[in-house]
């Protein structure tokens, strides 16, 4: 079964995956079909009874670059394991066994309409062979590599933007991600080393990330270091770094027990609860949550927190796709502001009949609908997401 994932992984196409794989946590059948003869030549004879836990590979929603996806495949696959399959799908799931400690990637455990639970992630480990030494070397080799890159760029935003340093913004609009991204995956890392000093370095990583936010809970230094308007363009992709943070905070509190990440997630979540509840606010903002990590950041949060106002935050971005607000702008050289299949903003999602648009959005939003419904059961989403599969 592994086969299926990893053979599409290598080609780097792993962003596909996120709605797919948390489709399969649904409590919903997948359409029968026809396999083609490479499926024929990997799958069991007992593809219809068997049941993958796809977890441990939800990661794969943060890789959309080759230079993650090692880091962070790797990672995932630590918590793969025969823990992960059942050969008679009328036993009752694995998730509501008492033993299963609450330590996956999401926090699905408890989610009343999640059929499949999250494998913890110091459960399972790789002994030997081609994965042992993949995971060795993400973590001797890619990890280090990959915060050495960010270096001059997102650190240096993320510097500049605490005090520690003069600078102006360098890079695109997305660097904050790189941090949050890394943060996330060396908690994945540290589930299996136990590395004091990965530890003590995510900490300060973390204070220089506190520092950086707003008294009001705001932190896109993409935005504060260009002196730019919050909320005045969607690619400025304020609430896509800002979701990348609440999962990264979760995961951080899972792994190490520690509320430092999770208070600096809170304080921003609660911002932008505030700022997209608010009935006077300005109908635009529906625009700018363009790549739509905030949606699965936010319900993490609820699931970690227990506070149903992270969980609204999430519909709320959902139910602003499609919504009629007046008047569209454009950019100056004519690409409108919001309302195309691009954003998936054409038409409301629960409307939806195609997947169209930016395949890391729709990828996100469908990841992100999926992960509302386990926890609300809400059935003109589930439609959707099933009309859309």
């Amino acid at each position: 079964r592994l086969s299926r994932f990893v053979a599409p992984l290598m080609s780097h196409q792993v962003i596909h995956f996120a709605a797919c794989v948390k489709y399969r946590q649904l409590e919903i059948q997948p359409t029968p079909r026809h396999p083609s003869p490479l499926e024929d030549a990997l799958e069991d004879p007992l593809e219809t009874q068997m049941r993958m836990k796809p977890t441990s590979l939800l990661i794969l929603a943060v890789c959309n670059s080759s230079v993650y996806t090692l880091t962070f495949i790797v990672a995932a696959i630590a918590a793969i394991g025969t823990s992960g399959f059942r050969a008679d799908a009328s036993e009752p799931p694995l998730m509501k066994s008492e033993t299963v400690r609450d330590g996956g990637i999401i926090k699905n455990q408890s989610s009343p309409h999640a059929r499949l639970g999250s494998v913890d992630l110091g459960s399972v480990q790789w002994t030997g062979g081609f994965w042992a030494d993949q995971f060795k070397k993400t973590q001797d080799v890619t990890l280090p590599r990959l915060w050495e890159l960010a270096g001059p760029w997102a650190w240096h935003n993320m510097r500049v933007a605490a005090g520690l340093q003069k600078g102006e913004a360098k890079g695109c609009y997305w660097e904050d991600a790189w941090i949050y991204k890394w943060i996330e995956s060396a908690c994945y890392l540290y589930t299996q080393n136990r590395d004091p000093s990965l530890l003590a370095t995510m900490d300060e990583i973390i204070e220089v990330i506190a520092a950086a936010q707003q008294p009001d809970g705001y932190l896109a230094t993409q935005v504060t270091l260009r002196d730019m308007e919050r909320f005045a363009f969607h690619h400025h992709h304020e609430l896509y770094t800002m979701g990348h943070l609440l999962t990264a905070a979760c995961v951080h509190h899972r792994v190490t027990g520690k509320d430092n990440l999770l208070d600096v997630a809170r304080r921003a979540a609660d911002f932008v609860h505030k700022t997209y509840s608010d009935p006077r606010a300005d109908p635009m903002l529906a625009n700018c949550p363009v790549n739509p990590s905030i949606i699965m950041g936010a319900v993490e949060l609820y699931r970690t927190t227990g506070e149903k106002r992270y969980l609204d935050l999430a519909g709320i971005i959902i139910d602003n796709r499609g919504k009629k607000r007046g008047d569209i702008g454009r950019t100056k050289w004519g690409r409108p502001l919001g309302g195309t299949d691009l954003n998936q903003d054409r038409i409301p999602l629960r409307r939806s009949k195609e997947v169209v648009g930016h395949a890391v959005f729709w990828s996100y939003l469908f990841a992100g609908a999926a992960d509302v419904y386990m926890e609300t059961g809400d059935k003109p989403l589930l439609r959707a997401l099933e009309r859309l599969w």
